[in-house]
Order: C-alpha cells, then structure tokens, then sequence
C-alpha cells in the first residue's frame, strides 16, 4: 500500500481534477474534510437517503489532485472529474 506522501507526490503531477462524492456512499465522517489540504471539501447542508448529512464542494476552489480525500474514505465516496483517471487506484497502472 502507498503511503499518503507518495500517492501526495504522484497526484501533483496530473492535471486539474474536481472530486466528485457519491451522497449515497457518504456517511458524514468529514474525515475527507480534515485531510484536504485546499480546503475545498466542507461539511454540507443536505442529507443523503440513509440520513447523513453529505459533503460538499467548494466551487471556486481548485483540487490539486492529490486525492487524499480518496485514500481517506472510508466508504470510497469519490470519484474525479478531469485529469488522467477516475479513480486514484487507476493511476498506479
């Protein structure tokens, strides 16, 4: 398994990514939200079908692409919008 600094080291070098979170897979831990090291994922106001409140993103704000949000979720809650892959398991291949 990679260590968070290696797969840091590895989303710099990929283009511009958004992240993408399936409401229906977050349960509101906000773990993502404390390891985002932009900023760019709050807590939000809406609640998903199972009752939790779900995480947001911030529009306005760029995501470096580290995808730390991604080795942190404990429910696999992401998904990425642009760059080189998907998912952050993609780019090892």
């Amino acid at each position: 398994m990679l260590a968070i600094h290696e797969i840091t080291a590895e989303g710099k070098k990929s283009r511009r990514t958004k992240p993408v979170v399936d409401p229906n897979k977050c349960k509101g831990c906000f773990i993502c939200v404390a390891f985002c090291p932009e900023q760019i994922l709050v807590p939000g106001e809406v609640l998903n079908q199972h009752g939790f409140t779900v995480v947001k993103v911030v529009e306005g704000k760029t995501c470096r692409g580290c995808r730390r949000c991604y080795v942190m979720c404990p429910d696999l809650a992401f998904t990425f919008i642009g760059g080189e892959s998907g998912h952050a398991a993609d780019d090892e291949g």
